[in-house]
């Protein structure tokens, strides 16, 4: 089973936003950390936020492996971000049928 992951849009709205530098340490984008951990249960609270451009890093490898705690994102803030993206994204039209 797939993991699900940044879009496409994300990762390039990272890439032009960090002009192709890792946040840690300026070498080039290898990866996209989610500062908020891409859990199934994190999915289930955050719908909005755990894949959107607010939950989104770009780093080099090293950067990436070495884990440092400044690229994470706490509950307390993932609930903040999510409550500002449900004002922002419409809710889906449910079809019926």
């Amino acid at each position: 089973m797939k993991i699900p992951t940044f879009s496409k849009d994300v990762r390039q709205g990272i890439m032009d936003g960090q002009r192709g530098y890792c946040k840690g340490c300026l070498a080039p984008i290898q990866d996209f950390h989610h500062m908020l951990h891409n859990t199934v249960a994190n999915r289930k609270l955050f719908p909005n936020f755990i894949h959107s451009i607010w939950n989104c890093v770009g780093l080099c490898r090293d950067c990436h492996l070495n884990g440092d705690p400044i690229y994470k994102v706490t509950e307390e803030m993932a609930i903040q971000y999510e409550q500002a993206l449900r004002l922002w994204i419409p809710k889906q039209e449910t079809i019926t049928r």
